[in-house]
């Protein structure tokens, strides 16, 4: 698979190259079929996730905020 064909398969692209007809469902469906299941070859992260208590404004901050 050359650069040309990583970019019309390429997972962001995907809509974009189906609706433009880039590619079609069927060259679609035939390249997912041909990827090498790799499952057995993951390996599963453990992450710890910390809640920051923080104020993020949506807007620029104003004197009305002082108050």
């Amino acid at each position: 698979m050359d650069y040309g064909d990583q970019m019309r398969f390429d997972k962001r692209l995907i809509d974009r190259n189906l609706t433009r007809g880039v590619i079609t469902r069927e060259e679609y469906q035939r390249h997912l079929n041909r990827l090498k299941d790799l499952q057995n070859e993951s390996e599963i992260l453990g992450v710890d996730l910390v809640h920051i208590d923080r104020r993020i404004p949506s807007s620029p901050k104003t004197d009305e905020d002082e108050l």
